[in-house]
């Protein structure tokens, strides 16, 4: 038994956890996985939490790729390490949008035109191509950093990352580009500054799972620029089914664990990932905050941190900027003006 929030119930009670074999139609593919469902104690509802759904998801989706054929997540992040590419640059380059690369290295299916791109892309030659069609709409940074794995693929002397992984510069504010815009809440983006943000959350909140530090960032940044007219650390969030998430939060998760700062650990009990600091030193960090950053972090912390992820991820729902924003699609800081969430 494990403790969760039962919707039926409205209060945490003891549940058990059964995997459930279902069957979905996914484009027109009958597919048969096992999903994991909760079962209250008390009035023996089942439901399925927010990180449930996506196990379910994504089991059926590996069914459905073994089926088919269809390019797996792993596939897609070492063809885009392959080039250097941020997912921001080789979604343009590829003419997808620019958060689409997130959602299929995520686990979402490609379209099947969009998985006939990604197998063009294998081709060095054929990428070269589309890469100075892009080129115009590209920052500096990355077609530097581009141009270099090129250049290493024609010299066959390319080096993949450890175990196909994201292969990074220190300067990852390049994946959402260099401009101040009101996407970014007229800040130029500062990958320090979210990192910082991380070690303040996870000093003063308990039970940080992915999905709950996420929304507490998007939070802290959207409520600061309610309170400021601009936001802590310049980053782009996206419209996801679960709510908004930092653009390319996975790549800068990972970079987050890299780097030192952050470490996590599966909970076996709540099926998710626990977040922590990974060591004091990471302290050095908060000196990126300004005194009105962590009074704005302390506010959203105090109001939000005893939540769970999936009460944050329902907050969310409520938000003009999830509501009014296309899937993937990034939110105008704009919405901040109208937060519920901290303001209700």
């Amino acid at each position: 038994m494990i403790n969760s929030f039962c919707p039926e119930c409205h209060k945490i009670v003891p549940v058990r956890i059964e995997n459930l074999y279902e069957t979905l139609t996914v484009r027109g593919i009958t597919v048969s996985a096992y999903h994991p469902v909760s079962i209250c104690s008390i009035c023996s509802a089942e439901f399925v939490t927010a990180d449930q759904m996506d196990e379910g998801l994504a089991n059926t989706y590996k069914v459905y790729r073994e089926m088919t054929g269809v390019i797996s997540p792993e596939k897609i992040i070492q063809l885009r390490n392959k080039y250097n590419a941020s997912q921001k640059a080789f979604g343009i380059i590829l003419g997808f949008g620019e958060l689409t690369i997130n959602t299929y290295e995520k686990g979402s299916i490609p379209s099947e035109s969009h998985q006939k791109v990604l197998e063009s892309a294998e081709d060095a030659e054929w990428f070269c191509k589309q890469f100075e069609k892009a080129k115009p709409k590209l920052g500096q940074t990355q077609i530097k950093r581009i141009e270099q794995a090129i250049s290493g693929l024609t010299d066959s002397t390319i080096t993949v990352a450890s175990n196909n992984v994201y292969s990074l510069s220190n300067d990852l504010s390049c994946m959402v580009g260099e401009e101040e815009t009101e996407y970014t809440g007229w800040v130029k983006p500062e990958i320090e500054k979210l990192f910082a943000m991380m070690v303040y959350i996870l000093s003063h909140t308990e039970n940080v799972y992915k999905m709950k530090l996420l929304k507490i960032l998007f939070y802290a940044d959207f409520y600061h620029y309610q309170e400021t007219s601009h936001s802590i650390s310049g980053w782009a969030y996206a419209r996801l089914p679960y709510g908004p998430v930092p653009q390319d939060f996975e790549t800068v998760l990972f970079e987050a664990r890299r780097s030192g700062i952050l470490c996590s650990e599966p909970d076996k009990e709540q099926m998710g990932e626990i977040f922590s600091i990974a060591s004091d030193n990471t302290s050095i960090l908060l000196h990126q905050l300004s005194d009105e950053e962590k009074a704005s972090l302390e506010t959203v912390c105090n109001k939000l941190g005893q939540l769970t992820a999936s009460q944050l991820s329902n907050l969310t729902h409520e938000e003009d900027g999830w509501l009014t924003t296309a899937h993937a699609e990034c939110i105008s800081y704009a919405h901040a003006l109208t937060l519920k969430g901290i303001n209700g």
